[in-house]
């Protein structure tokens, strides 16, 4: 039997309708005489046109309800925001998101993952975090999904009322009934010619009690920091402040000091409020006449670097800095401070006459270490120009095979 185009009909019906009529009926079809094959093409015509009318398109296609949202204004406070965008399948094929990716500040919390069938619909949920941010946000989500083209960009706009701190957030840590705005009073630098640096410990009573501050005590019995004010009563909702007195001449060291100190109150279940006090101790150098700076005391090492080379884990090295009183009066090493993973002695002189020389012995140990390591050793001495001298050691741990 005769088919009439064959070719040009097999593959437009082939294609068109295999979503819509059964396949073996459109072989049959197809061996069909010429005036019913045009019969049928005819009909598919029809339906073509019928669903031009009707706004239909071929293959999948995603239609959303809206890509814009306006959540107008949220609070900070309020947390995560979610909302929903929906879509149809206004297509003739089954639609299939393929992605979900959300811009920085937002996350898609869940998506319709499942096909999509023409003329049913889907979803997409979006949640947005609004901490720490403030004013307007425009954000956006691209959808990818089977469609042609295969992407859609979804957008959201907000204007986000910041957080406005409470007293609760300058008071942030709670020791006992009581509430600190910082629990590490850092006095910063000071020369050790100051006597009474000030720095103000600031307490909030968040209670419904009074709270009485009867004194302090230091861990390590230091006599440099003291109360301004012995006792120190705070009532209920009230804040305050506890002044302390750092007197640095008494400190017997120098660069960063680290003491812990207790307050003491009369709450029974929480009577002493552990806090750390910090300092960077500093030389005090006196202003000097371009006479008395000829006449001063003036240090002078050989090096001030040396390199141990390589090393094995686990050795123990040694290297003696010497070092000269290359000025006209008496210099005097007021401390010798290491850093972790050295030490660094006396020198055998800490009182040079001019022309007088001494050495300092840093031993290091490799113990733990490994590859290039580096340390430093500080030296404090009376000389106006060189108060601070920096002596530095390097070497290059080798650790054994295995380990």
């Amino acid at each position: 039997m005769k088919i009439f185009c064959h070719i040009e009909y097999e593959n437009f019906i082939k294609v068109y309708l295999a979503q819509r009529l059964n396949f073996k009926i459109i072989l049959k079809l197809i061996k069909m005489k010429k005036n019913l094959v045009l019969l049928l093409i005819a009909g598919v015509l029809s339906q073509i046109n019928l669903q031009a009318q009707d706004g239909q398109k071929l293959g999948p296609q995603i239609d959303f309800a809206e890509k814009h949202i306006n959540m107008g204004t949220i609070k900070e406070d309020d947390g995560a925001v979610e909302f929903t965008y929906t879509f149809k399948n206004t297509g003739t094929a089954p639609l299939k998101l393929e992605n979900v990716k959300p811009s920085c500040g937002c996350t898609a919390s869940e998506w319709t993952k499942d096909e999509v069938m023409p003329g049913k619909s889907g979803s997409i949920k979006a949640k947005f975090d609004p901490s720490y941010k403030k004013g307007k946000q425009h954000k956006s989500i691209t959808v990818y999904s089977n469609t042609e083209p295969n992407i859609t960009i979804l957008s959201f706009e907000c204007v986000v009322d910041p957080h406005v701190p409470t007293v609760l957030d300058t008071y942030k840590t709670a020791i006992g009934n009581l509430r600190f705005a910082e629990t590490y009073i850092n006095f910063g630098q000071v020369t050790n010619e100051k006597t009474a640096a000030e720095k103000a410990i600031k307490i909030y009573n968040p209670g419904d009690k009074i709270i009485t501050i009867n004194g302090l005590r230091t861990v390590k019995n230091t006599k440099y920091i003291k109360a301004k004010n012995d006792k120190l009563v705070i009532r209920p909702k009230e804040r305050a402040e506890y002044t302390l007195l750092y007197d640095a001449t008494q400190v017997n060291d120098f660069s960063y000091v680290f003491d812990e100190i207790k307050l003491l109150t009369d709450e029974k279940d929480y009577e002493e409020k552990t806090l750390n006090v910090i300092a960077e101790i500093k030389l005090y150098v006196p202003e000097l006449s371009p006479v008395d700076k000829m006449k001063a005391p003036k240090i002078s090492f050989d090096v001030v670097n040396h390199d141990f080379g390589n090393i094995k884990q686990g050795e123990t090295v040694t290297h003696n800095f010497v070092f000269k009183n290359n000025g006209k009066q008496d210099l005097k090493i007021l401390k010798v401070k290491n850093t972790c993973g050295c030490t660094a002695s006396e020198p055998e002189k800490s009182v040079l006459k001019p022309g007088e020389s001494s050495n300092i012995k840093v031993t290091y140990n490799s113990a733990g270490k490994k590859g290039r390591d580096e340390k430093t050793v500080t030296v404090y001495s009376n000389d106006p120009e060189s108060p601070e001298s920096q002596l530095k050691i390097v070497s290059t741990v080798e650790v054994p095979d295995g380990k």
